[in-house]
């Protein structure tokens, strides 16, 4: 009969024998990944946008919370600004482009294309109401998750107050 000091042994080195890959894995992955991100200040870690190109989605949501009461030259104007934005970053970086499109026919009469599908990759643009989230006092908010392996972004949404669109910044 195995004693239960040495089944505790047996159980000890066979889990280590187990976890342990994923240990080595884990941080394998991790340095990759800080790697990849080129030592930039980030968040998390490596995490990052695929390289390519990603469609960056004025939703209708952004236009039931934007467009609404809301003069026709400020909206213009602010989709103008946000138009400009992605253009910026689309002369500034390499690797990856951005395709500013709509998902909703509203937006096509300000020069913006619609799309019919978007992917886990793509960038969400919706919008709040000022008192929608109390929690947050900033222009805007971006959600996301990230695959584990590849650490790329996925499930992209910008949320845009709404009164900070209409800002003046300097």
């Amino acid at each position: 009969m195995i004693s239960a000091k040495k089944l505790y042994k047996k159980l000890l080195s066979t889990s280590a024998v187990l976890v342990a890959p994923l240990f080595v894995c884990t941080g394998v992955n991790t340095y990759n990944a800080i790697k990849n991100g080129k030592n930039l200040n980030l968040l998390t870690p490596g995490v990052h946008l695929r390289a390519g190109e990603h469609k960056v989605v004025f939703t209708e949501d952004f236009w039931n919370v934007v467009k609404k009461d809301t003069d026709e030259k400020d909206f213009k104007i602010v989709l103008s600004g946000i138009k400009e934005a992605y253009k910026t970053l689309n002369e500034l970086n390499t690797g990856v482009k951005f395709n500013v499109c709509t998902n909703c026919d509203y937006f096509v009469n300000y020069g913006i294309e619609k799309t019919n599908s978007y992917g886990n990759q793509d960038i969400l643009l919706n919008a709040f109401e000022n008192g929608e989230f109390k929690s947050i006092k900033t222009a805007g908010q971006c959600f996301h998750d990230y695959l584990a392996i590849s650490r790329e972004w996925i499930n992209q949404q910008i949320m845009f107050n709404k009164s900070s669109l209409f800002g003046i910044w300097d």
